[in-house]
């Protein structure tokens, strides 16, 4: 048998903060969305803008529907008492989990960085911008990897050297 090696937990990353409570009609009526039978249309807009995404969530038959519907356990709702550096994630236009509240936990931990995901819905690592959540993942990973104090590795400055907006 081959020992395996533990590597000590560096960071966490956090999308997708999932309210508790939160009802297919609660998403359905955020999004703006009528339900159908089931509900399927508005939980689809809950859960992303990228057509293919929405595609293979559709076509997928091991995909189980009605599942934003399903109550969140409070222990994974509740903000953890870490110290470890976190990314927190999230869409403005999430309707499963308004964006106060993820903004709030993100508050709730001393070394969070919070990425708000503009125009992007729940699902914001398979949402229609997921290049650019997954290149704020790898620059938050740099910084993770270039030290404890997470400076920044890139910052996007005007020609005279202020930080852009």
């Amino acid at each position: 048998m081959t020992p395996t090696t533990v590597c000590p937990l560096a960071g966490v990353i956090l999308a997708g903060i999932a309210s508790s409570g939160t009802t297919a009609a609660d998403v359905g009526a955020r999004t703006g969305t009528a339900e159908g039978d089931d509900g399927w249309d508005a939980e689809l807009a809950a859960r992303t803008a990228c057509p293919t995404h929405r595609a293979r969530l559709t076509d997928d038959r091991a995909f189980t529907r009605g599942a934003l519907a399903t109550p969140v356990p409070a222990h994974l709702t509740a903000p953890a008492s870490t110290e470890l550096p976190a990314l927190v994630l999230h869409g403005a236009a999430d309707p499963v989990t308004p964006l106060d509240r993820a903004r709030a936990l993100a508050a709730g931990l001393p070394r969070a960085a919070f990425g708000v995901l503009h125009e992007g819905v729940h699902d914001v690592l398979n949402d229609a911008s997921h290049r650019s959540t997954a290149a704020t993942v790898v620059l938050w990973l740099e910084r993770l990897r270039a030290g404890a104090d997470l400076r920044p590795v890139l910052t996007l400055e005007d020609p005279t050297g202020r930080t852009a907006a």
